[in-house]
Protein backbone atom coordinates (compact mmCIF):
# COMPACT_ATOMS: atom_id res chain seq x y z
CA UNK A 1 0.00 0.00 0.00
CA UNK A 2 1.46 3.86 -0.95
CA UNK A 3 1.91 6.13 2.36
CA UNK A 4 -0.89 9.05 2.25
CA UNK A 5 0.89 11.95 1.85
CA UNK A 6 -0.03 13.86 4.96
CA UNK A 7 2.21 10.94 7.37
CA UNK A 8 4.86 12.53 5.61
CA UNK A 9 5.26 15.57 7.60
CA UNK A 10 6.33 13.56 10.41
CA UNK A 11 9.15 11.82 8.35
CA UNK A 12 12.61 13.86 9.77
CA UNK A 13 11.27 14.91 13.20
CA UNK A 14 13.67 14.41 16.05
CA UNK A 15 12.85 12.78 19.51
CA UNK A 16 15.09 12.26 22.59
CA UNK A 17 14.66 8.68 23.94
CA UNK A 18 17.08 6.52 26.29
CA UNK A 19 19.18 9.25 26.09
CA UNK A 20 19.97 8.97 22.53
CA UNK A 21 18.70 11.63 19.80
CA UNK A 22 16.50 9.34 17.05
CA UNK A 23 14.89 10.35 14.16
CA UNK A 24 11.12 9.59 12.91
CA UNK A 25 10.88 7.43 9.83
CA UNK A 26 7.85 6.81 8.19
CA UNK A 27 8.69 3.25 7.04
CA UNK A 28 5.22 1.79 4.71
CA UNK A 29 2.16 0.20 5.93
CA UNK A 30 1.31 -2.60 7.84
CA UNK A 31 -0.85 -4.93 5.39
CA UNK A 32 -4.19 -3.51 6.45
CA UNK A 33 -2.89 0.16 5.45
CA UNK A 34 -1.98 1.32 9.09
CA UNK A 35 1.20 3.69 9.28
CA UNK A 36 4.52 2.21 10.19
CA UNK A 37 7.01 4.36 11.88
CA UNK A 38 9.93 3.34 13.42
CA UNK A 39 12.53 5.84 15.39
CA UNK A 40 16.36 5.41 13.90
CA UNK A 41 19.63 6.18 15.38
CA UNK A 42 22.13 9.01 14.16
CA UNK A 43 24.12 6.55 11.82
CA UNK A 44 20.07 5.37 10.49
CA UNK A 45 21.02 1.69 12.34
CA UNK A 46 16.86 0.96 13.46
CA UNK A 47 16.35 1.83 17.28
CA UNK A 48 13.20 0.74 17.72
CA UNK A 49 9.49 0.39 15.92
CA UNK A 50 7.36 3.13 17.36
CA UNK A 51 3.95 1.66 16.23
CA UNK A 52 2.55 -1.69 16.63
CA UNK A 53 -0.56 -3.01 14.87
CA UNK A 54 -3.15 -3.85 16.62
CA UNK A 55 -5.48 -4.88 14.01
CA UNK A 56 -8.66 -6.01 16.29
CA UNK A 57 -9.05 -2.56 16.84
CA UNK A 58 -10.39 0.44 15.29
CA UNK A 59 -8.62 3.86 14.73
CA UNK A 60 -9.85 7.03 13.47
CA UNK A 61 -7.75 9.36 11.43
CA UNK A 62 -4.23 9.50 12.42
CA UNK A 63 -4.26 7.47 15.74
CA UNK A 64 -1.93 5.04 16.11
CA UNK A 65 -0.79 2.44 18.89
CA UNK A 66 2.33 3.15 20.06
CA UNK A 67 4.88 0.43 21.24
CA UNK A 68 5.46 1.34 24.74
CA UNK A 69 6.30 -1.74 26.40
CA UNK A 70 9.45 -3.36 28.12
CA UNK A 71 12.66 -2.35 26.17
CA UNK A 72 9.95 0.63 24.98
CA UNK A 73 8.85 2.10 28.26
CA UNK A 74 8.28 5.44 28.80
CA UNK A 75 8.70 6.26 24.93
CA UNK A 76 5.00 7.50 24.73
CA UNK A 77 6.24 10.31 26.93
CA UNK A 78 9.12 11.21 24.61
CA UNK A 79 7.14 11.27 21.78
CA UNK A 80 4.35 13.79 23.58
CA UNK A 81 7.18 15.58 24.91
CA UNK A 82 8.40 16.09 21.16
CA UNK A 83 5.44 17.14 20.28
CA UNK A 84 4.80 13.83 17.81
CA UNK A 85 1.33 12.34 19.77
CA UNK A 86 -0.87 13.49 21.64
CA UNK A 87 -2.00 10.73 23.85
CA UNK A 88 -5.46 10.10 24.09
CA UNK A 89 -5.48 8.63 27.31
CA UNK A 90 -7.18 4.83 25.40
CA UNK A 91 -4.96 1.98 25.95
CA UNK A 92 -6.29 -1.66 24.38
CA UNK A 93 -5.34 -4.99 25.62
CA UNK A 94 -3.37 -7.69 23.17
CA UNK A 95 -1.99 -10.54 25.13
CA UNK A 96 -0.80 -9.66 28.24
CA UNK A 97 -0.04 -6.19 27.22
CA UNK A 98 -1.39 -2.82 27.14
CA UNK A 99 -0.53 -0.18 24.32
CA UNK A 100 -1.49 3.69 24.53
CA UNK A 101 -3.51 4.72 21.15
CA UNK A 102 -2.37 7.82 20.15
CA UNK A 103 -2.69 10.65 17.97
CA UNK A 104 -0.29 11.98 15.15
CA UNK A 105 0.09 15.96 15.09
CA UNK A 106 0.65 16.30 11.31
CA UNK A 107 1.41 19.93 11.46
Amino acid sequence: MEIDDKFMVLDGKKVTYDGYDLTVSVEGTYKNGRIAIRLRMKDWEPYTNMTINLPTYDLVDNEIFINDQNAEKGLLDALVKGGIVEDTGERKQSGYVTYPKARLILE
